[in-house]
């Protein structure tokens, strides 16, 4: 048998050897056969065999716990809020925009100077309609912008009907002072006077977006502001838009989104630039589509989004101004009907919630990234986020390591839930059952 097996090995590798030399010289002698001798994996639907997956990315969330609830903070709802008192075509009317919107906004907002009256007969509509009255307070001059004695009177007037409200006090800090310590200064007097006289009102600090990456230098604090807000308007450039307001709303967000809930206080997406003058229906409207989309679904911390019906065209005469208005042009209204129909935005607000202690669902500045199968995060992620360090092992991506976050959810006796559909990996508070 021996015999056998070892006079048929060398008559195969004998078979081998002439195969080999025969396609060489068939390759040699161009027959037609050039890749004849050239051996080839089998193509797979990704690319060759042996070719290591490209990643994937995925947003990373994580579930924090003892998280306490600002003044009328939700749970997990956003408010919808709207201004409608430029609005011709809504008759001044949030009943109106709730007509045409198929939703109710849950709350209405108003522009006021320190020092002129309190808008009682709005508060009143707004009491009768059942919102929630946001109020945007800017200085009465700005030359004496922080005068303290209008502090009280305010505080006193907003106290009197003693119902739920927010008020935006003196947004855009850099735009009235170029002192940061003065402006925290009055912010926290101002504030102190609000909890003896009005402790109904939940106070909401607030920049612009182009202020976002700068904001920490007037940020009051903590304990000084029950949330934080933002302005966000996309103005027309071109074909385009000039600024990507989620970019801004990022930085904006990861500074603090761990203390505070967000607010896009003022929210605007043009249709039509008075330089240009040309309407971009289409481009207003896929935005606004992808702008409360997205706050829907990779932003849980933000809890309110105000939206400006608002033309500065028609408002300000000899300046580039844009149109943000939604109920002017069909296509841009039946987007924004499409957008906040999500369940997440919410027709009422929870005026009960008032420091309950609940989990939060929290997102990392720092993507996921799923490699054939498994899903990994950056060292960063562990430590900022996770509040993990020593690790050891993991991959090379992009330069940087990366970690398992199946083991470490294993391991750490936590839930690791997978959406593929909007690309998102949750790590939950929760431990999972041994």
């Amino acid at each position: 048998m021996n015999k056998i097996l070892k006079a048929l090995g060398s008559a195969w590798r004998s078979i081998s050897l002439l195969s080999l030399l025969l396609s060489l010289m068939l390759s040699l002698s161009g027959c037609g056969m050039s890749n004849a001798g050239v051996l080839k994996a089998p193509v797979e639907a990704d690319g060759l065999a042996g070719e290591p997956a490209q990643p994937e990315e995925y947003g990373l969330f994580y579930e924090a716990r003892s998280y306490s609830l600002g003044l009328y903070e939700p749970e997990e709802a956003c408010y919808l809020g709207g201004y409608v008192l430029s609005s011709k075509l809504l008759n001044f009317s949030s009943e109106r925009l709730d007509e045409l919107s198929g939703k109710k906004h849950a709350v209405s907002s108003y522009n006021l100077k320190a020092g002129y009256p309190f808008p009682d007969t709005w508060v009143l509509s707004c009491i009768a309609e059942m919102r929630t009255p946001l109020i945007s307070v800017k200085p009465q001059n700005s030359y004496d912008p922080f005068d303290k004695k209008l502090v009280d009177k305010m505080a006193s007037e907003f106290g009197e009907y003693y119902v739920p409200m927010f008020v935006e006090l003196f947004p855009e800090p850099e735009t009235i002072t170029s002192d940061p310590e003065e402006y925290i200064e009055f912010f926290r007097y101002a504030r102190k006077v609000f909890g003896e006289k009005a402790s109904n009102v939940a106070f909401v600090w607030s920049v612009d977006q182009s202020q976002a990456a700068s904001s920490l230098r007037y940020y009051p604090g903590d304990d000084w502001t029950d949330w934080v807000g933002i302005h966000i308007f996309e103005r027309l450039d071109g074909a385009g838009y000039g600024n990507d307001g989620l970019r801004a709303l990022d930085y904006f967000y990861y500074t603090y989104q761990k203390t505070k809930p967000v607010m896009i206080s003022q929210l605007g997406i043009s249709h039509y630039n008075s330089k240009d003058k040309s309407y971009r229906s289409k481009e207003a409207a896929e935005e606004i589509q992808r702008f409360y989309g997205a706050i829907a679904k990779k932003y849980p911390r933000v809890k309110l989004i105000n939206y400006m019906d608002v033309d500065e065209v028609s408002q300000v005469a000899g300046k580039v101004q844009d149109n943000f208005l939604l109920t002017q042009i069909d296509r841009i209204l039946d987007a924004y009907k499409v957008a906040i129909m999500d369940p997440r935005f919410s027709e009422a607000t929870d005026i009960s919630s008032s420091g309950e202690v609940t989990t939060q669902l929290m997102k990392s500045p720092f993507p996921a990234y799923k490699v054939d199968g498994e899903f990994l995060a950056s060292a960063n992620s562990f430590l900022y986020d996770l509040n993990t360090k020593g690790l050891s092992g993991g991959e090379t991506l992009f330069g940087q390591k990366y970690y398992n976050l199946g083991g470490f959810a294993r391991n750490a006796r936590r839930v690791l839930e997978v959406d593929d559909q909007d690309k998102r990996v949750i790590i939950s508070a929760i431990q999972a059952k041994a």
